[in-house]
């Protein structure tokens, strides 16, 4: 700017616009690619040791001592690499650590503090980080023992099933999908990924209200290829990395653990939509057997069923605890998962929590600061 100034900004993802005219475009152009420099306080000071040579410097011995020098004398002065746990990890390779030095400590007898004001300038260019070591205990990759058949075969179901969930989604209002589905079913018919990826086509198409019940079916049809006393006896004992071919099914073990957690959070979130009488029950019991695996209150990723579990018992009070919690954390990203939730999401399921409860007052805030956190676009200058 031409006239900067300091700022505080949130935590989070900040968006830096900047407004330049001119009546030539072609200048204009010519800035598109401009780079932004921007300037920061550090959070803790970082201390550099001094030596008077470069020898010191290297072994660390004997830091620089006081000393005194008459006019017309010089001394040689070396700072040392400040080390890599003091340097912020937000800082890039290329970035520029800027602080001051001084070199007189002042007399006391004397006015004023004896030493040139601000110090002098002291730079530091931040370097590319080093690779950590490889640990010890390292992996043993198991020999493949499929034939050249078989892993040709296995391949290209992959990359079938791949490019299945890579349809645009006109490729997928058309029908498409579910014709190439039905045609790979037939050949792979308890496939885990190719029914997964049923059951995510399912789960995001609209109206929601009228595929709840194919969701739940093409849920149970993931989880009934997938043996839980199986999983629940492999997790049981610690992993051998020195065998081959422990650490094998381990990797197929956790694929399939990875696709029951999915098939029971969206049958749950299926179930948690129905009106039907049974619904609550089978909410509840579909829950029970995800909790089984994963701990829904710790792990953001089932945020919503965790709001929606406390919501439906009645809860209200535990549910806005968690949705602010979540408010606090999520910094204009969302919670990820089976079903993310935005910050406007978050807002939007506080502002049902404050209805249910009859806060009025409240209800009339968040209306009125949802619109102020997410805006639908910037506005101009």
């Amino acid at each position: 700017d031409a006239y900067p100034g300091s700022i505080s900004a949130a935590k989070g993802t900040v968006v830096i616009k900047m407004q330049i005219r001119h009546d030539d475009q072609k200048m204009l152009e010519k800035l598109k690619d401009m780079t932004i420099w921007i300037e920061r306080k550090l959070d803790k000071e970082i201390s550099l040791s001094a030596y008077s040579t470069r020898e010191d410097l290297l072994t660390g011995r004997r830091a620089m001592k006081k000393r005194m020098l008459r006019k017309g004398r010089h001394a040689s002065v070396f700072f040392s690499e400040p080390l890599a746990s003091k340097v912020p990890s937000s800082c890039k390779p290329g970035d520029v650590v800027v602080g001051t030095s001084s070199y007189c400590s002042g007399e006391a007898s004397l006015p004023g503090d004896g030493k040139r004001p601000g110090g002098f300038p002291l730079l530091y260019t931040v370097g590319p980080k080093m690779d950590k070591p490889a640990p010890d205990d390292t992996i043993v990759e198991p020999k493949d023992e499929r034939t050249s058949g078989e892993r040709i075969n296995d391949a290209v179901c992959d990359l079938r099933v791949e490019q299945l969930g890579k349809l645009t989604s006109e490729e997928k209002e058309s029908g498409e999908f579910e014709t190439l589905y039905n045609d790979l079913e037939k050949e792979y018919p308890k496939h885990i990924p190719l029914l997964l990826a049923n059951l995510k086509y399912l789960d995001s198409l609209k109206p929601r209200e009228e595929n709840l019940p194919r969701i739940v079916e093409a849920a149970n049809k993931v989880l009934a290829e997938i043996s839980e006393d199986e999983l629940a006896l492999h997790f049981g004992k610690k992993l051998d990395k020195e065998d081959a071919e422990k650490v094998k099914k381990n990797k197929e073990m956790e694929k399939l653990k990875s696709a029951l957690t999915e098939a029971l959070a969206r049958k749950a979130f299926a179930y948690s939509e129905m009106t039907t009488d049974d619904a609550a029950e089978n909410f509840a019991g579909t829950l029970g057997a995800l909790k089984g695996w994963v701990d829904i209150d710790s792990n953001g990723k089932y945020a919503g069923l965790a709001i929606t579990r406390d919501r439906r018992a009645g809860k209200n009070g535990l549910a806005l605890k968690r949705v602010n919690k979540l408010l606090s954390k999520v910094n204009g990203k969302d919670t990820g998962g089976v079903r993310p939730l935005s910050r406007s999401d978050l807002l939007h399921e506080r502002l049902e929590i404050f209805r249910e409860l009859g806060y009025d007052a409240l209800v009339r805030r968040d209306q009125a600061n949802k619109v102020v956190a997410s805006p639908l676009d910037y506005k101009l200058f």
